[in-house]
């Protein structure tokens, strides 16, 4: 009787140990999944507040930004405002009559030279080639004149103070003792951009009059092949 009641306290005993078994390792594993989830879900919160004091260092930096951006799109416009859109004989022919009647010079030949591509794809970075290539082109144009010291001058400020780029890129010069005048050649660069919004500009030649032989007066122009 005694070892039959042991029995049923021993199994009691068994059943109760083994659900303590049962209950402590279904809480082991509840516990390492739930630490597994922690672990996850911490690494992305990490990732995540990261990635927000990116963003709100960008937001912070914002102003700068914007005020680079309109810095740079201003001197990118004032760039290329001093270049033409083309350049075309007439164009350049009514330039140096221009340039004769406001520095009183007396310009007798003209030589035009070869295009040349002096900007290209091949020298943009790429990290602005997207935005739209620009293709720079400089013309050289090699003159004779004849002027006194102030119109000599007027020519250089006129040359300075023209509306579009050029450079005087040679210039030789003699004096005239006996009449105190300046004569010699100089070579002119005029330089013009395509790939810009900017429309190519005829030059306005209504104030010529029809019927007139030579529209440049003695100017003789040669064109280099």
């Amino acid at each position: 009787m005694n070892a039959k009641i042991l029995n049923n306290e021993q199994t009691k005993l068994i059943v109760i140990l083994l659900a303590v078994v049962m209950l402590f390792f279904s809480y082991q594993f509840g516990f390492s999944r739930y630490n597994d989830k922690t672990a996850a879900i911490n690494e992305e919160n990490k990732t995540l507040k990261e990635k927000q004091e990116e963003l709100q260092g960008l937001v912070d930096k914002q102003t700068i930004y914007e005020d680079g951006i309109t810095k740079y799109s201003k001197l990118i416009e004032e760039f290329t405002d001093r270049y033409g859109a083309g350049i075309s004989i007439d164009k350049i022919i009514m330039f140096l009559v221009s340039l004769e009647k406001e520095s009183d010079m007396e310009i007798s030949a003209a030589s035009l030279g070869t295009e040349t591509l002096i900007l290209n794809e091949e020298n943009i970075p790429s990290d602005i080639s997207e935005q739209g290539i620009l293709y720079a082109y400089s013309v050289p144009i090699s003159v004779t004149y004849k002027t006194t010291y102030e119109g000599y001058k007027k020519c250089m400020t006129y040359i300075n103070e023209y509306k579009e780029r050029i450079n005087v890129t040679d210039l030789n010069t003699t004096y005239d003792a006996q009449t105190g005048n300046l004569t010699g050649t100089m070579t002119l660069s005029m330089y013009y951009l395509t790939g810009t919004d900017k429309p190519f500009e005829r030059p306005d030649i209504s104030d010529i009059n029809l019927g007139t032989g030579n529209i440049f007066g003695t100017l003789e122009i040669n064109t280099a092949n």
